[in-house]
């Protein structure tokens, strides 16, 4: 069976999403021809070309600006250059928010006046021929669809940004082709799957959803489609006759026993970053699984990891076919013990590698040396808040003074630290609050990046589902999308969420907040930051 897996428009383009590429490797194993494309970094390459620019009224220095901005993003070598990086983010998406004539960046793509949280607005929003400037680009693509004509479209969306145009893709393909099987999952979809059986008109545009793990179900989607019934494969949203049907979902996928993920067909010299640069996962799931505001926990991806010599094959063999030394892992969280493990592996290999790691007690400089060795440049901490009452109502399972020893220990052998924090917690009063701010600015000397925000309240976290259990007063869920995420809130006690949001900017204004609080900076970027550059600024000594 012919089978073409899309991402589409708008994720950030930084890295080739690792979804489809994991589904092609199955589906080829399994005997299917598969072709995958990323309409996501082909549209920022489209709409971003000396023609289009120039149709939006773009002076030509502009657009040469432009292009050597994505050059030399791309070709930075081992490290990007600061200064010059800074300019060339701002450049390209000042481009993308002229010549789209909406909010579109590297990170963000707003439609107004619709909103991606109502499935009715992502319907009008896929059929206007006016206001959805993507419909031009998604047309062509459906053209190249329709020549390859397969017989499954798998639209694989992570971001609700996507949401639009997926949907747009998907009608106009089915107007192409009306007997063509569309298919969509991804991280979106399964964070959606409670809403999609009250959400019948999404239905016309794919005919199956996917929530969580794809592997297997689409391996028996396809054979169902071949059979003619659905009826036996796991996991999949369906509409039949009337009503919407979900099926339960497969046993965990083991991990072991998937094949290494397939870029082919993947423009992997075009995305925003210095190359070849890849993504990897070390387990999929949470293994910490109770952080109370969190949802990544939830019981679609339960907690399973990979064994080092599994992840160390990955990336040697990534090397050998693209010339690939630079990873990032995309897990929620790396396990401690098995970043140790591959660290050991690595060692003296050149690879270069980051991602996000709990701050668990034990972690100290002996142990960082050795990720250091085996190829760590960057680490992403959770500390969430410097207030042991909050931490313990999150169940962070750390307390602020071993978090210091923590990052200490890490930025010490040399590793770039980027620390995420969040004000207004249900019940988190102004003293706790500017606790946490006071203890960012004490430990500034081995933070190199923060990034900070307020807190939201998500659908399906156990804040939101046990509101007794913290200061909640109310959820405001009316009115609110029939695909909405999270939720306006008030507390009983403590701050509100507009003052939280004034203590976060205030913050962002001081002298002694502005070197790590940086304008714009996408995570899989700061491995191309040179140690030295956190301190070269004045922000240690």
């Amino acid at each position: 069976m012919k089978i073409m897996l899309i991402f589409p428009p708008q994720g950030q383009p930084f890295l080739p999403h690792p979804a489809t590429a994991i589904l092609t490797a199955v589906l080829k194993r399994d005997g299917h021809d598969v072709i995958q494309r990323d309409y996501n970094i082909e549209a920022y390459e489209s709409f971003l070309c000396p023609d289009s620019l120039a149709a939006a009224g773009i002076s030509p220095i502009t657009a040469a600006q432009s292009q050597k901005a994505r050059q030399r993003i791309r070709q930075a070598g081992e490290f990007l250059e600061p200064d010059a990086y800074w300019q060339d983010i701002l450049t390209i998406e000042n481009c993308l928010g002229a010549v789209s004539g909406r909010r579109w960046g590297l990170k963000h793509l707003r439609m107004p006046p619709y909103r991606e949280n109502f499935s009715s607005d992502i319907i009008l929003a896929a059929r206007d021929e006016e206001r959805n400037f993507l419909i031009p680009f998604l047309r062509e693509k459906a053209e190249e669809i329709a020549r390859i004509a397969p017989g499954m479209l798998g639209i694989s969306i992570s971001w609700p940004s996507q949401l639009i145009p997926a949907f747009t893709l998907a009608r106009l393909v089915k107007e192409r082709m009306p007997s063509i099987h569309v298919c969509m999952g991804g991280s979106l979809v399964s964070r959606l799957s409670g809403q999609m059986a009250g959400c019948p008109g999404l239905f016309p545009f794919a005919d199956t959803f996917v929530p969580f793990e794809g592997e297997a179900p689409l391996l028996a989607l396809c054979q169902g489609l071949q059979t003619g019934s659905l009826q036996e494969v796991p996991g999949i949203i369906c509409r039949e006759r009337e009503n919407i049907r979900q099926n339960p979902p497969p046993p965990p996928t083991p991990l072991a026993s998937l094949p290494l993920p397939c870029y082919d067909g993947l423009p992997l010299s075009l995305y925003y970053s210095p190359g070849p640069y890849l993504p990897i996962s070390a387990s999929r799931g949470c293994y910490w699984g109770r952080c109370t505001f969190c949802t990544h926990h939830g019981p679609g991806t339960p907690f399973r990891q990979r064994s080092p010599e599994a992840i160390a094959e990955e990336m040697e063999t990534m090397e050998q076919a693209h010339g690939c030394k630079n990873f990032y892992f995309v897990d929620d969280c790396l396990p401690p013990a098995l970043a140790g493990k591959l660290a050991e592996r690595l060692a003296g290999r050149g690879f270069r590698w980051g991602g996000e790691i709990r701050l668990e007690r034990g972690l100290d400089a002996p142990y960082f040396r050795t990720l250091h060795r085996g190829g760590c440049r960057l680490l992403l901490f959770g500390l969430e808040s410097a207030c042991l009452r909050i931490l313990e109502l999150m169940n962070k399972g750390i307390d602020p003074g071993e978090a210091a020893g923590i990052i200490k220990a890490a930025d010490g052998e040399g590793i770039i630290t980027w620390v995420f924090f969040f004000l207004g917690f249900p019940g988190e009063r102004r003293h706790e609050a500017r606790l946490t701010l006071k203890y960012l600015i004490e430990n500034r000397d081995h933070i190199d990046v923060i990034a900070g925000g307020t807190f939201t309240l998500t659908r399906g976290s156990t804040v939101e589902r046990q509101p007794e259990r913290f200061a909640l007063g109310g959820i405001g869920k009316e009115g609110m999308g029939d695909l909405q995420l999270s939720f306006p809130f008030t507390t009983r006690e403590g701050l509100q969420a507009p003052e939280a949001a004034r203590l976060t900017e205030e913050f962002k204004r001081k002298d002694e907040a502005r070197k790590f609080l940086l304008p714009f900076v996408a995570e899989p970027h700061v491995l191309f930051f040179r140690k030295s550059h956190f301190a070269v600024e004045g922000k240690r000594g």
